[in-house]
């Protein structure tokens, strides 16, 4: 399989598409980190997808099944120029015969077909090979030839798509469910794209790009505003023994829209008196929620797996790891943190370092199968 990426639209096209609502053209810097930020919160977490039709992909495709391509035509909203059978079929008509099945002819065969390493696939499909060179040499019209072709034979194409239908069949395409084939095919894809675009489908892609937490700066200012003010309230509220001010819906709330939906936030602060000594905030993946997960439908700071933020507020010390509630029931995830040590203290409260300390431990968290967070 090759892939070539013949040409794409730049990304201040699509900047220029989603300032022309607001008429911010003037703010523009043509493509650069500004445009993008704007492409990616626009496009991608406020889901206003159509402003990403406007970015265009036309890729080469060489050296992918037939069947591959029948399942590449199921997205629809992309265009396909594909190699003809009827003009293209002399290239098997020439070639010498196939038989006897011996690892020489067997070689030559992967010229012309995908193999899938099974051995009686691979020599079947070689079998409706040389079934079909002999057809064509008998000049029977490629047009009536092509019904014996076997769904291993190479074709090529020519496949233009604009991002949001590409951030499509990444999502599908990639998952762990998807054909062998075609999997590769999407990770492929990925990689011929140009470096500065691929912040628009990295989320969409399998094996925690989908989850991956990434903050612009500005976000990261906010996600450190958010934690000082959590912070604050905590301070006043030991202040005055109870939690009655702290308004715990809307900070939880701020730091679910600025992780894009993608980690529940349960602040632990006590019920009706502040806490003793500790108070905390668990952040959660969405995706493991749920009856047959350890952290069940509703992530709780003594059950489930999730990053911790652990303010010590008599002695202004905080602590932040990966770690597991006393009552998380057991899987596979459970099992792999406790053996890692990811409990880390230290004496000052230092936002900088708990900022980075958490998308430290989010790429981990991350890495982690949602599968093994099933309840054993």
């Amino acid at each position: 399989m090759q892939i070539t990426l013949l040409n794409y639209t730049e990304l201040k096209t699509c900047a220029h598409a989603i300032r022309t609502c607001w008429q911010s053209f003037d703010k523009s810097d043509e493509g650069g980190e500004r445009d993008k930020e704007l492409i990616y919160r626009v496009g991608n977490k406020f889901k206003h997808a159509s402003t990403l039709e406007h970015l265009h992909y036309t890729f080469y495709i060489q050296g992918i099944s037939r069947a591959t391509l029948q399942e590449l035509a199921r997205h629809r909203i992309a265009s396909l120029s594909v190699k003809s059978t009827r003009y293209t079929l002399k290239e098997l008509k020439n070639a010498e015969s196939f038989s006897p099945l011996n690892a020489e002819n067997l070689k030559r065969a992967e010229e012309f077909l995908v193999f899938t390493y099974n051995e009686a696939v691979d020599k079947a499909s070689v079998m409706a090979l040389e079934n079909l060179r002999l057809l064509l040499q008998e000049n029977i019209s490629n047009d009536l030839v092509k019904f014996a072709m076997p769904e291993s034979y190479k074709t090529e194409l020519t496949w233009s798509i604009n991002a949001r239908s590409l951030q499509n069949f990444l999502s599908l395409r990639s998952s762990k469910s998807a054909l062998w084939e075609i999997r590769n095919l999407a990770f492929a894809l990925f990689e011929a794209l140009p470096e500065e675009h691929r912040f628009v489908f990295e989320e969409c892609m399998e094996g925690g790009e989908k989850n991956r937490i990434k903050l612009t700066l500005q976000e990261r200012d906010k996600f450190k505003i958010y934690l000082e003010e959590f912070v604050k309230q905590v301070d006043r509220c030991a202040k005055i023994g109870n939690i009655k001010e702290f308004k715990i819906k809307d900070l939880e709330s701020n730091f679910f829209d600025l992780l894009k939906g993608k980690y529940e936030v349960k602040l632990d602060v006590g019920s009706g008196r502040l806490k003793n000594d500790v108070c905390g905030i668990a952040f959660t993946r969405v995706d493991i929620l749920g009856n047959h997960y350890a952290n069940t439908n509703k992530p709780t700071n003594r059950q489930g797996i999730y990053i911790y933020f652990d303010y010590r507020y008599k002695d202004k010390e905080y602590y932040i790891y990966l770690g597991c509630g006393n009552e998380t029931k057991k899987c596979k995830a459970k099992s792999f943190i406790e053996s890692k040590n990811y409990f880390e203290g230290e004496e000052s409260l230092d936002i900088d370092k708990i900022l980075n300390k958490f998308l430290e431990l989010a790429e981990e968290y991350n890495k982690i199968p949602k599968e093994d967070f099933l309840i054993l």
